[in-house]
């Protein structure tokens, strides 16, 4: 996956949306705890990720998101 818009959100956690190559398709995802994986996120940058879906309950509003469990650049 490639990530668009990389950020650290409280100095803790990684906060970002994933899409595939070629696709218009991108899903919010966030790593808890996972700020030091930024530089592993970068514009261009393929990565492979371990992660579960749920459903985010936020200011009334309910959304589908990545929940980030691992994430390591991913090797040819």
């Amino acid at each position: 996956v490639y990530a668009l818009s990389p950020t650290v959100l409280k100095s803790l956690h990684l906060k970002l949306s994933l899409t595939q190559p070629d696709s218009r398709i991108a899903l919010n995802a966030i790593g808890f705890g996972m700020h030091e994986k930024l530089d592993d996120t970068a514009n261009g940058l393929s990565f492979d990720i371990l992660h579960s879906l749920e459903v985010n309950h936020f200011n009334n509003k309910s959304t589908v998101q990545l929940v980030l469990k691992d994430l390591k650049p991913t090797t040819d």
